[in-house]
């Protein structure tokens, strides 16, 4: 999925313009933009006075400006401007974006209660639940009946990798987050003997974020049949830690809430090779067929298929995979799977 694909169209167009001119010195020919957007004098006319609107309706003259001359136009703005938060705000008015917003917050969608709401009609949101239904199919989730449909742990992840990848301060997103899951990081520091920056803290407070809207919402979950066969190393380190503080905090516990809490932790970027853990975790991995092999598999097969590795790709090392993002300047493809890849015989 593309960041862009959220976008309606009118404020896709108007991202493209802003980014071409800001990566072409603040200044670009219209004959030139026309070209490289493939679109008309027309339209770029019409589009550049919808973007100037948006600037003043968003109180950003002092920030950014637009200037048009008979040939050019040309792109002011502040050093100190992040040109991403105009993205964010086409972002908010991107039907899509909301709806997947309106579904973690509430659980379920009412159709006319959000149609009234952003006031749109009933034929465009079905349009749109189609065209995001379309993306979530990368994902193995759907909306039906006014709720996203898949197995448990793959929302999760998709809610995770959604909010974290979207949001480009994550500054923000710290202080959205509740203080209550510093705890839990401050028992996986413990007892892990692991040491965490600030994103990774950041990871883990909006993985439990996720966690508790889930279980606020509903217990209805799906599993693959073969989710809970699989072996993890380490498993009841990693779950006596969560269930002491699920039960600290009196929210519901079951092994599947431990199951993915282990497959969210040990995707994350934050081991030391020197760590204890991740050396006792990469020895375990390395002499046993466990569940973390199977992950790889289905991982590195994924990647194959969608073309983004070749067919001859190594096999040597461990490649620790779980659901996280590849991401280029502009736009990011969030993926069904990501991969850390820690060859070990180089770290152990």
């Amino acid at each position: 999925m593309l960041k862009r694909e959220l976008l309606e169209k009118p404020y896709d167009l108007m991202n493209d313009i802003l980014v071409y001119l800001y990566n072409n010195g603040g200044q670009c020919t219209k004959e030139n933009l026309c070209r490289n957007l493939v679109i008309t004098p027309n339209t770029l006319s019409e589009y550049t006075a919808l973007l100037q609107n948006f600037i003043v309706e968003n109180d950003f003259l002092a920030d950014i400006t637009i200037i048009e001359d008979t040939q050019t136009l040309f792109l002011q703005k502040k050093p100190t401007f992040p040109l991403k938060l105009c993205y964010l705000k086409f972002l908010e008015r991107s039907i899509k974006y909301q709806i997947i917003k309106w579904l973690f917050t509430n659980g379920s969608i009412n159709g006319p209660v959000f149609q009234d709401y952003f006031n749109i009609s009933s034929a465009t949101y079905y349009r749109r639940v189609t065209e995001l239904n379309a993306l979530l199919e990368e994902f193995q989730l759907s909306l039906r009946r006014g709720k996203i449909i898949g197995n448990e742990n793959q929302i999760r992840y998709f809610y995770y990798c959604y909010f974290w990848f979207l949001r480009e301060n994550k500054e923000d997103l710290d202080q959205e987050i509740n203080k209550l899951y510093i705890p839990l990081i401050d028992e996986l520091t413990e007892a892990l003997n692991i040491t965490f920056d600030h994103l990774e803290e950041l990871q883990i407070k909006l993985w439990m974020k996720i966690t508790f809207t889930r279980l606020n919402q509903t217990r209805e979950y799906t599993f693959a049949a073969d989710f809970e066969r699989k072996d993890r190393p380490l498993f009841d380190e990693l779950n006596q830690i969560l269930f002491h503080y699920m039960k600290n905090y009196d929210r519901p516990y079951t092994l599947y809430e431990g199951l993915m809490f282990y497959d969210f932790f040990c995707s994350l970027r934050n081991f030391s090779v020197y760590s204890p853990f991740a050396y006792r975790l990469a020895q375990q991995q390395r002499e046993e067929k466990t569940y973390l092999d199977y992950q790889n598999q289905q991982i590195l097969n994924y990647l194959n298929q969608i073309g983004y590795l070749q067919n001859n790709f190594s096999r040597n090392g461990t490649v620790f995979c779980h659901i996280i993002c590849i991401s280029t300047t502009r736009n990011s493809i969030i993926l069904t799977v990501s991969f850390l890849i820690l060859t070990l015989g180089a770290y152990f």
